[in-house]
């Protein structure tokens, strides 16, 4: 039964491609075809099919369920949110694939909940998964995990369980704007604040040193 979870796949593709293709948009037929779309994911993610993770905990962590299409742009159907169940497979697909827009998904989702809940281990975890997701192939996800390394001295509310790193931060800022991000400005805004950060820390601790000589006579 492994090995049909590829088709499993494929099938609820198909059906999320019918539930996004019905008039109106969210009414009963839409809404049929959705739910089939996701008992099938479910099942191919039983069947641990790695793709099947990535796809059901996007859906789960609330982007609605639509197809993963090539050349499909259809608007997705809105589906309830379940932050357990997204985190869980989100991670579990982004171990199984190395697939780097899922990392970042599990990363926002683990970095919102540490900032609402003050979670030090959510905040650990998704700057974690935030750094892997940018040099992975997403620069935005390089350019967020700079802002957190500067710990809030840009005005940002800091993310609990991350401490302050200017070095971190403008290193990160620099590998997001060599990556090609659209936020240019804001990524060279980091690299200044990061840099004064590294100045004002190596100031206080020339004035430390010199205040513990000074204490020896």
């Amino acid at each position: 039964r492994r090995g049909h979870a590829r088709a499993m796949y494929w099938y609820a593709q198909f059906m999320l491609k019918k539930a996004c293709s019905q008039e109106p948009s969210l009414g009963a037929s839409a809404e049929k075809f959705r739910d089939l779309g996701v008992t099938w994911l479910k099942a191919a993610c039983e069947q641990g099919h790695g793709q099947a993770q990535c796809h059901l905990g996007s859906i789960y962590a609330g982007n609605g369920a639509g197809p993963l299409i090539p050349r499909c742009d259809l608007k997705p159907v809105p589906y309830p949110r379940d932050v357990d169940q997204a985190e869980k497979l989100l991670h579990q697909g982004a171990i199984a694939t190395d697939d780097a827009p899922t990392m970042w998904c599990l990363a926002r989702l683990l970095l919102q909940r540490a900032i609402s809940t003050k979670s030090v281990d959510d905040g650990q975890k998704g700057a974690l998964w935030a750094e892997r997701a940018g040099k992975a192939g997403v620069p935005d996800a390089l350019a967020r995990v700079a802002r957190i390394y500067l710990g809030g001295s840009d005005g940002a509310e800091p993310v609990p369980g991350v401490k302050t790193d200017y070095q971190k931060a403008k290193t990160l800022a620099e590998q997001a704007l060599k990556s090609g991000s659209g936020q240019t400005d804001a990524l060279k805004k980091i690299v200044q604040d990061a840099e004064r950060g590294l100045a004002s820390s190596f100031s206080f601790e020339r004035r430390t040193s010199s205040s513990a000589g000074s204490s020896d006579f």
